[in-house]
């Protein structure tokens, strides 16, 4: 079993007490991990470029859900406001995923704290393995409210929750993410996490509820 597989089964024990059953209709809840790594490059005239790698569980924490593949680009145009674009590619169990995303952040200090609101608009398309479905297309707009604290040297804490829309018709309510993580800071260029994310899902006719628990590793190189 992979290394960080084990370290995310043994953080779900410590925080759930045990494993539950599997999610059904009837109990729609599953707990999932999340191993993530991300590369970043600080460029010139206030361009940043990162790649991010995801490694997905569910049911659990005992099958693997899939890969997903991002590359993000950002351009600061001024201290607070920032634009960005994503592309994300994710190979999951019962196809493939591309994601498109644009969109812009606006940052804010208050005091300590750093505070920032990301508004996106994405488009998803899902190729099924089963050549019985059809491609499956998505419109969502994303608005990300986050603050970080620092707690101790090297060490501070986010707290994000982010409202998803999509569109069916008219823009509703999909799900929601609300995020806590604590990050360290060994030195300027690593860093290293370890984050929840609790997630309710409307996309059903009845609602699911997601708890994920995750480990971080990032990388950033100024040129």
């Amino acid at each position: 079993m992979h290394i960080s597989r084990i370290f995310i089964t043994f953080l779900l024990i410590v925080l759930t007490g045990s494993l539950v059953a599997q999610p059904t209709k009837v109990d729609p809840t599953d707990r999932q991990g999340w191993v993530v790594s991300k590369f970043a490059l600080d460029l010139h005239k206030k361009w940043k470029v990162e790649a991010e790698y995801q490694r997905r569980y569910y049911k659990n924490i005992s099958a693997y859900y899939g890969s997903f593949y991002g590359l993000n680009v950002q351009k600061k145009l001024n201290k607070s406001f920032t634009l960005e674009a994503d592309y994300m590619l994710s190979k999951i169990f019962r196809g493939t995923y591309n994601s498109y995303s644009a969109g812009f952040s606006i940052e804010k200090k208050l005091g300590d704290i750093k505070s920032d609101l990301r508004i996106l608009y994405q488009n998803q398309t899902l190729d099924y393995y089963k050549v019985t479905r059809e491609t499956t297309f998505k419109n969502i707009i994303r608005a990300r409210f986050r603050f970080r604290y620092p707690i101790i040297k090297k060490f501070d804490i986010t707290v994000s929750t982010e409202p998803i829309w999509k569109y069916q018709s008219s823009f509703k309510i999909d799900n929601y993410r609300h995020e806590v993580s604590l990050k360290y800071s060994p030195t300027k260029r690593w860093d290293c996490q370890v984050f929840y994310i609790n997630r309710p899902d409307f996309s059903k006719s009845y609602r699911r509820q997601f708890h994920i628990f995750g480990l971080g590793l990032n990388y950033q190189l100024k040129l």
